[in-house]
């Protein structure tokens, strides 16, 4: 459920995706003639939720309505958008209040909708440490999807000077549901959010860094041992296409491994530490021959010599 929802390769082949893109299609193709249309649909079932009694709305419809306006962000977004000033005041009142709503679906989908158009502008500076309070809260989330789509809604606010600062004070907390999340999916989206919070907070790695590589470590060769379970299946039981993904996250764990090291570069003393957690892994893959993995451990092995400007002995063992 997770993986269609965040990687739309994962959906190739279904009817949502299909009626998605007929949808943007005629909104970018025919938006003379279709747009506004679309758009009054929309709000009509979003007027139409709000202002029911709870116990007669329909949570999927509205969850439909927002799936609409998420399809339609790139078009909508544009300052030459016929609702681009509305925008504020749509994520204002049919989106942000969703991050509470008793349906998990509907949280992870208003998280999804507030990512897409995150680029908005608000009137005033507190909305924007509003949202992120509650984003904060949703990584802690009974649901999974949930705490996923709130990971992914964090990426985009590191942009903001302000917000950063504010994400700074809680980065631990943070870096550690992001490597829970690696543990209980196998998404290189993920890891891709990790790998872009380890460069923007690279100064601030240094205390936990070691104990970040080591949860990392642990993730690959988890990954790992996952992997080398399904090949050693009956064929008739082996998916490929779920070894394909678990490839892909455990590439884009290594790749966070070596942005790790080479954040740490002000810092040979703790990459040197840093050295004695992930070398084991790259001796794993190398040991292995895993070929698709080398690109990975290689850069590894070049972002500690470059960081120590030596070739350390264990270095030199590998």
């Amino acid at each position: 459920y997770v993986q269609k929802r965040v990687d739309p390769l994962d959906d190739f082949g279904s009817a949502n995706l299909a009626a998605s893109n007929l949808l943007i299609d005629l909104a970018v193709d025919r938006k003379k003639a279709t747009l506004n249309t679309i758009l009054t649909f929309v709000n009509s079932v979003l007027t139409n939720y709000s202002q029911s009694p709870e116990e007669a709305r329909d949570p999927r419809a509205k969850d439909g309505a927002l799936s609409m306006m998420s399809s339609l962000c790139g078009s909508l977004c544009s300052r030459k958008s016929p609702v681009y000033d509305t925008l504020p005041s749509f994520l204002l009142t049919h989106v942000i209040p969703e991050f509470n709503s008793k349906h998990g679906f509907l949280r992870a989908r208003a998280l999804d909708t507030y990512c897409r158009y995150s680029s908005t502008e608000f009137p005033d500076a507190q909305i924007n440490r509003s949202i992120l309070e509650s984003v904060l809260g949703l990584l802690n989330d009974t649901e999974l999807p949930v705490r996923v789509h709130a990971a992914l809604a964090l990426q985009p606010m590191i942009e903001d000077d302000n917000i950063r600062d504010l994400i700074a004070s809680h980065l631990p907390h943070v870096m550690q549901v992001f490597l829970n999340l690696t543990n209980e999916i196998d998404s290189d989206t993920i890891t891709h959010v990790i790998e872009e919070f380890v460069e923007v907070f690279a100064d601030r790695m240094s205390p936990f860094a070691v104990q970040l590589g080591q949860q990392l470590c642990d993730t690959f060769m988890r990954v790992m041992g996952e992997v080398s379970a399904s090949t050693s299946q009956d064929l008739d039981s082996f998916d490929m296409d779920d070894t394909s993904d678990k490839t892909m996250a455990a590439m884009g764990v290594l790749k966070t491994m070596g942005t790790l090291v080479l954040n740490l570069e002000s810092s040979p003393e703790v990459v040197y530490k840093l050295e004695e957690v992930v070398f084991p892994v790259v001796r794993y893959v190398l040991d292995q021959r895993m070929v698709d993995l080398y690109d990975e451990v290689y850069e590894i092995l070049d972002c500690c010599m470059f960081a120590v400007k030596a070739v350390s002995p264990n270095a030199w063992n590998l």
